[in-house]
C-alpha cells in the first residue's frame, strides 16, 4: 500500500519491444508505478488498438509529448509577440477594451 491507502501496481517496462531496436540502455525507469484504475485503462486503451501495453504506453507518451511541447512553444510564442506589441506601443486602455466587449457580447455593466 501506497502513503495515500491504495496498492501501487509496477508496470515493467524492462522487457524488449520492437520499439528498441536493439539498443542496450540504462535507466531508472524500467519500472513505473501505476494505479490500478490506470493499469486498467492502459490495457483497455492497448487492447483497443491491438498493442500490449508497454507499446500503447510508448505511443500514447510520445502523442501527448509531442502536443505538450507544441502547446508550450505557442504560448511561449504568444507571450513574445504580446511583449513585443507592449514595447512597441502597440496597446489599448483596458477600459477602452472592456467597453468593446461589453458592446460586441451585450455583457451588463
Amino acid at each position: 500500500m501506497s502513503r495515500r491507502g491504495h496498492q501501487q501496481i509496477a508496470f515493467d517496462l524492462s522487457r524488449r519491444t520492437p520499439y528498441d531496436k536493439w539498443e542496450e540502455t540504462e535507466t531508472n525507469m524500467d519500472m513505473i508505478p501505476l494505479k490500478p484504475e490506470r493499469k486498467a485503462q492502459l490495457e483497455e486503451y492497448a487492447k483497443r488498438r491491438g498493442q500490449d501495453p508497454a507499446a500503447a504506453l510508448d505511443d500514447a507518451l510520445a502523442a501527448y509529448l509531442e502536443w505538450e511541447r507544441q502547446d508550450f512553444a505557442e504560448a511561449a510564442d504568444g507571450i513574445r509577440q504580446g511583449y513585443e506589441d507592449v514595447r512597441a506601443g502597440r496597446t489599448r486602455p483596458a477600459t477602452e477594451f472592456l467597453t468593446d466587449l461589453r458592446r460586441k457580447h451585450d455583457f451588463p455593466r
